[in-house]
């Protein structure tokens, strides 16, 4: 198994990408190069070293390090035969290269377009059978090489298991990105590892990130993937988060009456609800509604678990 960091700056997520030095002057780092360099000289000795787990986390450090700048990069992991995990990292699988001895791809670069069938959306093939089918498409100009299929994959910002499992060499970046509301990319990332975007995993995660911020970014996340614990997360930044926001009860009972569209029975919506606005002046429901909800509440109990 091997690793490497490398640029996405086209479709292709294979083998053949490397960093250049140029990538490492990009206009918002300028003052920051000597710092990036020295990274990625730090780097340069793990890439001489035989691969191990140390080596794999200082690939993931200079990754975060670019990624705090902007520079659009992943660390990805690569071998001959099918891979679970790595040292503990999970990954997303991208698909089969076709390389020799894992160090040059066919597929990087222009493929002819009789070739693009047989590849997925990262320009790479989805499944091993299918390298056999492309080689013969491409365009080998040393027959004597052995070209083989290449099992890559991007590495997962989590270690180990649980949602929360994110290292602070990644969570802090990923802070930071979400306050410059670079949402889409933040959201690609947690996504990945089946991020539980739930207001006890995000103050924690990223307690920085004030009430208007993180309501910006979880309308983002609805946009991209809407349930209804993600309007419950966005009720409780408004209700218990700084700064308060004017006309948050307005919001909160939008919020909460999508919830309920998307659900009507779901249970954590109504006895948030119920909790917090049950004998409240500031309530944006009416009694009659608060009553409803009770009466549904009870209904999808099955024990003496009552409110």
């Amino acid at each position: 198994m091997l690793y490497d960091v490398v640029p996405i700056q086209t479709r292709y997520r294979g083998i053949g990408r490397c960093l250049d030095g140029a990538d490492f002057y990009p206009n918002e780092s300028k003052k920051e190069f000597s710092q990036l360099l020295d990274q990625y000289a730090q780097s340069l000795d793990q890439w001489q070293n035989p691969p191990s787990q140390q080596g794999l986390a200082k690939m993931m450090e200079l990754c975060s390090l670019l990624r705090q700048f902007h520079f659009p990069c992943e660390v990805i992991v690569y071998d001959s035969t099918p891979l679970e995990r790595a040292y503990g990292y999970g990954l997303e699988f991208l698909g089969v290269d076709v390389a020799h001895n894992l160090e040059e791809s066919l597929l990087y670069g222009e493929v002819p377009n009789e070739a693009e069938e047989f590849l997925n959306e990262h320009g790479l093939c989805p499944r091993t059978e299918d390298v056999a089918q492309i080689l013969p498409l491409l365009d080998c100009d040393d027959d004597e090489k052995d070209w083989a299929p290449c099992y890559v994959y991007a590495v997962s910002i989590q270690r180990n298991t649980g949602p929360r499992d994110i290292p602070d060499i990644y969570r802090k970046p990923l802070q930071k990105e979400i306050m410059h509301l670079h949402f889409a990319s933040v959201y690609r990332d947690l996504s990945m590892v089946s991020y539980e975007f739930s207001f006890d995993h995000l103050s924690h995660d990223f307690p920085k990130v004030n009430s208007l911020t993180m309501y910006a970014f979880l309308m983002y996340v609805i946009s991209q993937e809407e349930s209804p614990d993600k309007h419950l997360t966005i009720c409780n930044y408004l209700t218990f988060m700084e700064p308060s926001i004017l006309g948050a009860d307005a919001l909160i009972h939008w919020h909460l009456t999508r919830a309920l569209e998307l659900d009507p029975r779901n249970r954590e919506v109504l006895r948030w609800i119920l909790s917090v606005y049950d004998g409240n002046p500031d309530c944006p429901f009416s009694q009659a509604q608060l009553e409803e909800y009770r009466r549904t509440l009870k209904g999808t109990q099955t024990g003496g678990d009552n409110l």
